[in-house]
């Protein structure tokens, strides 16, 4: 992945593998998706909720765009959902690329409104404690993310077009800002210049390049400035 890392959101109190239970059970009431992923150490995974007459993706790690815009679905297909299902009933949600690493999907019911899809992996108790008291309404709508690398401040934005349709932008958005926040790291964190700071140009660039895995022609739906 080159040169980027896991990225630090301004304000954010990133949380570690290391959190005790009780750590975890005194701040989860208000997680963050993003820190929710950094605390499990999720993969792939995606919240669904409804909205006025279908359920889609709002919040996802692992997701590519393909997979987003397939992720539109009825409510009586979620009615007949349980947590243990084959993974065959949820491959029509996946792009050909994504269907390649899915082995296992566990679905956890939130409310009437809102399902959580964890992929390759069994979800524990602590998850699922955590996911209960999730704060869902904790989504990127401003579609703008600024995050620091190496003293270096970093502006994404959405491009103003018809490209992405209402009903996924919200999750498209998203996955951005959680791969940004949650997988990106450093491989060269000694590589900056005299002022402490990494080429804008080439960190921009590798970003790109990362971001691709959403979509090959990510460039034409967001552009990344120097903030």
């Amino acid at each position: 992945m080159g040169l980027l890392t896991k990225a630090n959101l301004i304000g954010d109190d990133s949380f570690t593998d290391s959190l005790t239970d009780a750590a975890v059970e005194q701040k989860h009431k208000s997680l963050a998706f993003s820190d929710f992923v950094k605390t499990n150490n999720l993969q792939i995974c995606a919240l669904f909720e409804f909205n006025q007459e279908s359920f889609c993706i709002k919040n996802s790690i692992g997701f590519d765009l393909e997979s987003l815009q397939k992720s539109v679905s009825t409510k009586d297909f979620w009615a007949g959902i349980s947590e243990n299902n084959d993974v065959n009933v949820f491959r029509q949600f996946f792009s050909s690329q994504l269907n390649e690493k899915i082995k296992t999907v566990n679905v956890i019911k939130l409310n009437e409104n809102s399902f959580f899809m964890l992929c390759n992996r069994v979800p524990n108790q602590n998850l699922k404690n955590q996911l209960m008291a999730l704060d869902t309404s904790k989504l990127n709508e401003e579609f703008f993310y600024i995050f620091t690398f190496h003293e270096t401040k970093i502006k994404i934005c959405l491009i103003d077009n018809s490209l992405i349709q209402e009903n996924y932008k919200t999750a498209f958005f998203n996955e951005i800002v959680n791969r940004i926040n949650c997988i990106y790291f450093n491989e060269h964190a000694d590589q900056k210049d005299k002022n402490n700071m990494l080429n804008f140009k080439l960190l921009a660039k590798h970003l790109l390049l990362n971001l691709s895995e959403i979509t090959a022609d990510i460039s034409n739906y967001i552009k990344i400035e120097q903030a």
